[in-house]
This record gives structure tokens, sequence and C-alpha cells, in this order.
């Protein structure tokens, strides 16, 4: 019976079930406080369409999915995002004046909130942008946690203290967000496998950056690969997805070039040919650094870095041959 319920958790929400222990206890609480005989009314109840049918499949999804996070964490990505992919959107959408941002599978919000603050904190010239970060995850109590943004000491184990004091108030009940910080995101309940992306109701589309970290090991390859073909939808041309460590590996990618940096692979969305991508990004003028903070970005784009650095270059060969 168990394995039917696998069936239907993975066709319905597309989450793989791997701790049958726990889901097994799961469907004994929820039998029990429905007052149900056993667990064939409960997966017919599932099966079902009905306003509880809706109602209890929160209930399951807030039970199989503990969604852990906290602040800044995967310092090695962050670092790419505050020296390489940042500023690179900065620069390029100057014009515009706006950048989007995708937290995807964003648990209890610490990871888009990191987001938030590094955009705020190193590109202070993003302030007058118009800049959307949006975050979502299936878990509506997750989504009801990260809007409260009051967290409590484990979410900050890898925060420098600094910058939890300076974006973080203590009171009774915890850590409590900044509202400069917490007013640059927006949360909604979102399905990565069902839900239909890119979509302008729900504001999900042309996405400069997708984040959807340690998300992919709850789902099937077919599965992962559907939402990586919905994912490039989404990105705009020359948009990123940043994603767990080895999350992608032998999948195919379509639009989505890998980036190699000795921190971690990106993904970047490319449909133009390598001479327009040139041209593209041929009018901005060089720039120097002095270590001071990053107002004006580099010149080169993040794959232009990349393909100068010689450790780059050997962990690209290495992947694309052992890519089918």
């Amino acid at each position: 019976m168990l394995e039917r319920f696998k069936q239907l958790i993975s066709s319905r929400i597309g989450l793989q079930v791997e701790d049958l222990n726990l889901l097994q206890k799961t469907i004994n609480t929820r039998v029990h406080y429905l007052g149900l005989v056993n667990f064939h009314q409960y997966y017919n109840l599932l099966e079902g369409d009905s306003r509880q049918s809706t109602g209890e499949w929160q209930h399951l999804i807030e039970s199989l999915t503990t969604g852990e996070s906290y602040f800044f964490r995967d310092r090695g990505q962050f670092e790419i995002l505050r020296t390489h992919i940042f500023p690179e959107l900065i620069r390029r959408k100057e014009g515009q004046k706006a950048i989007r941002i995708w937290s995807a599978g964003c648990a209890t919000g610490e990871e888009t909130y990191s987001i938030a603050i590094e955009i705020f904190e190193l590109l202070p010239q993003v302030r007058h942008f118009n800049t959307t970060i949006i975050g979502t995850d299936i878990n509506p109590k997750a989504i009801e946690r990260a809007r409260a943004a009051i967290y409590n000491d484990w979410s900050f184990r890898m925060v420098d203290p600094e910058i939890k004091h300076r974006y973080f108030v203590r009171k009774h009940d915890g850590w409590h967000l900044d509202k400069q910080i917490k007013d640059m995101v927006t949360f909604q309940v979102g399905n990565l496998v069902s839900d239909i992306y890119p979509h302008s109701s729900t504001d999900i589309c042309e996405m400069d950056l997708i984040v959807c970290r340690n998300v992919f090991i709850y789902f099937d390859k077919d599965t992962v690969s559907l939402i990586i073909k919905k994912f490039a939808d989404t990105l705009s041309e020359s948009g990123y997805l940043l994603t767990g460590h080895a999350e992608l590996y032998t999948l195919a990618l379509g639009t989505l070039k890998s980036l190699i940096h000795p921190a971690s692979i990106i993904y970047q969305k490319v449909t133009t040919t390598p001479v327009e991508e040139e041209k593209r990004h041929k009018h901005y003028p060089p720039t120097k650094t002095d270590g001071s903070p990053i107002i004006v970005p580099p010149p080169q784009t993040f794959s232009q870095a990349l393909t100068k650095t010689p450790k780059a270059n050997k962990i690209a060969a290495a992947t694309a041959a052992a890519t089918p």
C-alpha cells in the first residue's frame, strides 16, 4: 500500500518519498486524526478533487517536506553571486533598471532574504533599480514563516555577526528582519511540477536569475528534466540558474550552458551565437577594480571570465566528456 502512496505523491506533486517509515508514520497520524478506518480510505481521499482533498494534500506536504535552511548557506555560491553574477546583471540591466530573481523551493525564506541582503549590501546602486525577488515553496506553512521573517539563532550559524546585527533586531520571539530587506521580497506557494510557468499572472517570467538549490534530490530524473525545461523557458536571455552541487550532472540541459567555477557550476541560458553574444556586450567599457566595494562591475561576462581560467577549462572538458 505504501508503494501506491509513493506513486500517487510522485504523480501529483513530483516528490520522491524515500523514507518509508516517515511516510507510514505520517499516514497513520492523518488516518487517526481524520477518524478514518484504514489506509485505503485515506488513499481515496487524496485521489479525490474535493475541498477536503485539497486541504489534506497541504497537510501531507507539510509533513513530508522539512525544508531545513539557514542564511548564506554555501558561501562559495554566494561569493559567485557577489563577485560575478550580480555585477554582470547590474551592468547588463542598467538601461532597463530592473532585475528579476526567483528563489524556487525557498523553504522558510533564509536563502531568499540572503539574496536580498547580498544585493542591498554589495551593490548599493541597485536601490534605484526595480528589483523583483520572488520566493516560492510547495509548503504553505513554510511560506507563512518566510513572510513573517522571524528566525532563531540556528538560522544564523553561517552568518557574520556584523551582518546579523545590521539587518536583524532581537525580540522576545526571535530575530526580526529589517523592513527594508523584507519589503524587497514577495513569497507565494508554488509547485515546480504542476504549476504553469513562465506565467505573467504569478510574475514568474523573464527571470534574470533562478536559484533552486538542494531541491532536485527529491525528484526523479524525468521530473528534474521537466523542471529544467520550464526553468529555461522562464529565464531571460543570458539569465542564470544556480542549483545545488552536481544536481544536474549527466542531464540534457537544452539552451542552458554549463559554466564551471572552482566553487560551483552555474548554468546560463544561451540562445544566441557566440558572435551575437560578443556584439551584445562589446559596448560596455573596460573598468578597473581596486578592492573597494563593487560599484561598477567588471567588463567581461561571467562566461568570458571563466573561459580564461585554466582550471575551469580542464573541469569543463572533463564534464563535457562525461555528459552523454
